[in-house]
């Protein structure tokens, strides 16, 4: 699951850069991709914490239960 987590939030940082980038470039249309981008990025993060949070909070019921 880690390995996963880790891939993802390569991926997106990947996606960040190359959005800013094009941003860089020409303003018209990278003011477009910044927001696919933040809210790309912001899903992704939350997404993420989600997932952490899910993972963290099922295991300790699964040490309460037993």
């Amino acid at each position: 699951m880690k390995k996963y987590f880790i891939k993802r939030f390569v991926i997106f940082t990947l996606i960040f850069f190359v959005l800013y980038f094009i941003n860089l470039q020409d303003k018209n249309l990278g003011s477009v991709f910044k927001i696919i981008g933040i809210s790309l990025l912001s899903g992704g993060c939350l997404g993420g914490l989600m997932l952490l949070l899910k993972i963290t909070f099922g295991k300790m019921g699964q040490k309460r239960n037993q």
